[in-house]
């Protein structure tokens, strides 16, 4: 099947051959950004704030957190101990369970540009985790486009019409 995310706020799983609902997920207020592939599931950001991760099989909810404002922009998964140094990446592995080396890069419509961390996929204990932010910065700017990481650098676009580029220490 394909996901995918209306403005309404539904995301929905449809089967490509014909078009029957997998399963659907509403989230509270608009979703604007097309869902994200990451190793636990599927990311997908709503303008009520919160970055969410839900499971492919059914659409649940594995964790969230909040941004801190509107996110209009799909984020950006990628390998972390290539990106990182080693120091990061021996405490993402113990941190992480080992499940995998991957970090998220997502940026709110409210000028933060943040690195994070995933929880443990698969963790039961309530309320589900968040997760752990490695790094935020502050643009002059709103941020509404995706961000893209390339070796230890985040770059993406804002409404003062800049290309920012930082630096992932």
């Amino acid at each position: 099947g394909v996901v995918v995310a209306l403005a309404s706020g539904e995301v929905r799983a449809v089967r490509l051959d014909n078009a029957a609902d997998l399963w659907h997920f509403r989230a509270p207020a608009s979703v604007f950004a097309a869902p994200c592939e990451a190793t636990a599931g599927l990311l997908v950001v709503c303008h009520d704030h919160r970055l969410r991760c839900l499971a492919r099989c059914d659409g649940s909810c594995l964790w969230d957190m909040d941004l801190g404002s509107r996110i209009a922009a799909t984020p950006y998964v990628f390998r972390g101990a290539s990106h990182m140094g080693a120091k990061l990446a021996e405490e993402e592995h113990e941190w992480n369970g080992g499940s995998g080396e991957f970090l998220i890069a997502a940026c709110s419509a409210g000028r933060v540009v943040f690195v994070l961390l995933p929880p443990v996929s698969g963790s039961q204990s309530p309320p589900p985790p968040s997760p752990r932010i490695l790094g935020e910065a502050q643009l002059g700017a709103e941020c509404f486009a995706a961000p893209v990481v390339h070796d230890h650098l985040v770059l993406l676009g804002a409404r003062d019409d800049r290309l920012h580029c930082m630096t992932i220490a």
